[in-house]
């Protein structure tokens, strides 16, 4: 009888190992958080790069209006005032990434157009505080401000 019990208990635990019907469940359960973090990866990374998308396109299009402003034909005192009075605020609204609050432009460029008629426009983008940096840090990136720049030579 003992022989025969030991043969049943064989045959039951070689079915037990032979069936892989919760296998596919727990690989699922395995890779779940790593296909979860890999998309909140993609997301954050797209994220970024529509805002900074967006910067430096709000950047080119004020270096394109300078060269408006200052062959006018008017004295112009300051390129990057005017400019901030006269565009800034409708630029930035036209982009779907940028939040008016966090842009900063300089208030001033006394320097501008260089010598050789040049304008350069720079504007950074800060992410503190934003749902871009919160995320960036779930995934171990460190986005807290984008600074991008634009040359006009006329």
């Amino acid at each position: 009888m003992t022989g025969g019990m030991m043969r049943g208990i064989q045959e039951m635990m070689g079915r037990a190992l032979r069936d892989d019907s919760g296998a596919v469940t727990v690989e699922f359960m395995i890779l779940l958080p790593a296909l979860l973090l890999f998309l909140i990866f993609i997301f954050v990374v797209s994220l970024y790069l529509g805002t900074a998308s967006d910067v430096q396109q709000a950047a080119q299009t004020l270096a394109r209006a300078s060269f408006r402003v200052v062959h006018s034909g008017e004295e112009v005192v300051d390129i990057c005032a005017q400019l901030s009075e006269e565009m800034l605020g409708d630029v930035i609204e036209q982009a779907a990434f940028l939040n008016a609050e966090k842009v900063t432009f300089p208030a001033t460029c006394a320097d501008q157009p260089a010598e050789d008629g040049s304008v350069t426009i720079t504007m950074v983008y800060d992410l503190t505080g934003s749902s871009l940096s919160s995320l960036s840090e779930l995934v171990g990136l460190d986005f807290v401000r984008i600074e991008r720049s634009a040359i006009f030579y006329p």
